[in-house]
């Protein structure tokens, strides 16, 4: 359902249609998960690059940001069109880099450059999302579960204490800073909607919207209502939330039927995961699952969904994971 006519979704609608022919593509080609990869590590390595050189060398950056975007943006965002789609980017980055790349010096530089970049976005909740992300993958693929928990435990200590010392040696304008600080904020009973950026009152807006009628509830207010409608802040498009601007704009029917697909796809790469037995195909699977973990998470946190370069990242991850479900694991590799 189109809200009032809305001719505007149809570029977005485009941008759809563009991501799920590449999904054909991948899910028929067998050589296309390593040129996949091959992409997303590069595209991720370079706008690591772009952040960082906006932070340090914003002269030069500026020149770059005019080329290739048009405009030069204040936040921190490299060569995308916002800081938030930065972090996303980069966050993956970190785990294709590490699962992906063969080479050790490679590999850690790779890793290191994007976590760098994504801690000069400020994004905490990609932050979180990585953490969590990789607790999760790190349990799946081990085998022994005790010595995991154990090995684990001991890594997690020891991270603490470096991201304790890195919060006290430098100033508040970075992913840890603002993650440290909003979690002590909730300890402390703070205001919730200056912790979350205003998030609250706009979750409360985009609810209200779904709760004005029985029709509302049911099957929402039409696809592109929040957009069109929401206009308590300046520059606003989304909820920040894709379960309740789903719940907003297709009512109950149309958020089941996204969480089951979401789940269902979640579950079925799970699996591989833990049966695939090749090493190489792992290393797929792992990819993929953890882009599917981050772009589950981040609904709670963004708008993924309505973000073409998001959604074709999690279109790409479920192609890998289909193809393996229904090629390799049949297969018995």
């Amino acid at each position: 359902i189109i809200y009032n006519g809305n001719l505007v979704e149809v570029y977005l609608l485009l941008n759809y249609i563009v991501v799920i022919l590449f999904f054909v593509f991948v899910k028929n080609k067998v050589g296309s998960m390593r040129f996949a990869c091959i992409f997303l590590s590069l595209f991720c390595f370079f706008e690591a690059i772009f952040i960082i050189m906006q932070e340090y060398a914003y002269g030069i950056w500026v020149k770059f940001a005019y080329n290739i975007v048009g405009y030069a943006s204040n936040r921190i965002s490299g060569f995308m069109s916002d800081y938030s789609l930065s972090g996303y980017v980069v966050a993956i980055g970190i785990v294709v880099s590490y699962y992906f790349i063969k080479n050790k010096y490679v590999k850690f530089l790779s890793v290191l450059i994007n976590f760098w970049a994504l801690l000069i976005t400020t994004k905490r909740s990609h932050l979180l999302i990585l953490l969590i992300g990789c607790v999760v993958i790190y349990f799946l693929t081990s085998k022994d579960k005790i010595r995991a928990l154990i090995r684990f435990l001991i890594v997690f200590i020891f991270l603490l204490l470096v991201v304790l010392l890195y919060y006290y040696l430098n100033d508040n304008n970075n992913a840890v800073s603002r993650l440290i600080e909003t979690a002590i904020g909730f300890f402390r009973g703070e205001d919730i909607d200056e912790l979350t950026s205003n998030r609250a009152t706009i979750y409360e807006v985009a609810i209200g919207y779904w709760q004005s009628s029985t029709t509302s509830i049911i099957l929402g207010n039409g696809w592109g209502f929040f957009k069109n409608t929401f206009n308590v802040f300046d520059s606003i498009a989304t909820a920040h939330n894709v379960y309740i601007q789903l719940l907003c704009e297709t009512g109950l029917v149309g958020l089941i039927f996204f969480v089951i697909i979401e789940l269902l796809a979640l579950y079925h790469n799970i699996l591989n995961v833990i049966k695939i037995k090749d090493k190489k195909i792992k290393a797929y699977s792992v990819i993929s699952l953890y882009i599917q973990i981050h772009f589950t998470l981040y609904c709670f946190f963004g708008s993924p969904l309505y973000d073409t370069v998001c959604l074709f990242y999690y279109v790409l991850a479920i192609s890998f994971s289909e193809y393996i479900r229904y090629h390799c694991l049949k297969s018995n590799i």
